[in-house]
């Protein structure tokens, strides 16, 4: 199934990970493995991206979006084209 076939995928990533580059990457305090660090990495990134654009790039990873408060009558995920600003505390698309 998806599931198994994405948790080998990302095993097998970790695990060539760990071998080029194993020796120069940072621990976690408490956790020696390698492996073991680069699979929480892995899984912080999987659990926190948010799709963007193809032509950027499909994923993002935006701070503090994982701490913002879910509200079901919020509107559409807004992708940011640097064109944006804040006018009279509504945000003002460089469209509008």
């Amino acid at each position: 199934n998806e599931i198994s076939k994405t948790a080998e995928m990302a095993e097998r990533i970790a695990m060539t990970l760990t071998r080029a580059s194993g020796d120069t990457l940072a621990k976690r305090q408490g956790v020696d493995d390698v492996a073991e660090n680069i699979r929480w990495s892995l899984c912080q990134v999987a659990s926190r991206a948010v799709a963007g654009r193809e032509s950027l790039g499909s994923l993002r990873l935006v701070p503090m979006m994982d701490m913002i408060n879910h509200d079901q009558a919020a509107s559409k995920f807004e992708e940011l084209t640097g064109e944006e600003r804040i006018e009279d505390g509504s945000f003002i698309d460089s469209t509008e």
